[in-house]
């Protein structure tokens, strides 16, 4: 399977929808947001880059992990959650890291 390479209007667009989403879901916590024990919000002093700052990776990875971030692809478009093989990788080498830090 071979993917198109997006374009930087394309990557705009993204950025932009992305900063969009936290306006619309007032209700929902954000995934940078975690309830305390006490009930309070702690908020994440996480960056936020613009895509074109990003640093472009290639990966090789096994089929059954391929298959399961599809699975996982899928299931995030379903929740209108960032569902780009990207998106779900950076999450997971985020809080793979932030656990080697400790």
């Amino acid at each position: 399977m071979t993917f198109k390479r997006k374009s930087l209007a394309e990557l705009q667009m993204e950025d932009e929808m992305l900063a969009k989403v936290p306006e619309t879901e007032s209700g929902k916590t954000s995934p940078s947001q975690k309830k305390q024990p006490g009930g309070t919000l702690d908020i994440k002093s996480e960056k936020i880059f613009p895509k074109s700052e990003f640093i472009k990776m290639s990966v090789t990875v096994e089929p059954d992990i391929f298959e399961a971030v599809e699975d996982l692809s899928r299931q995030r478009r379903r929740n209108k959650e960032p569902f780009t093989f990207s998106a779900i990788v950076r999450d997971a080498l985020r809080e793979y890291l932030s656990k080697q830090v400790v």
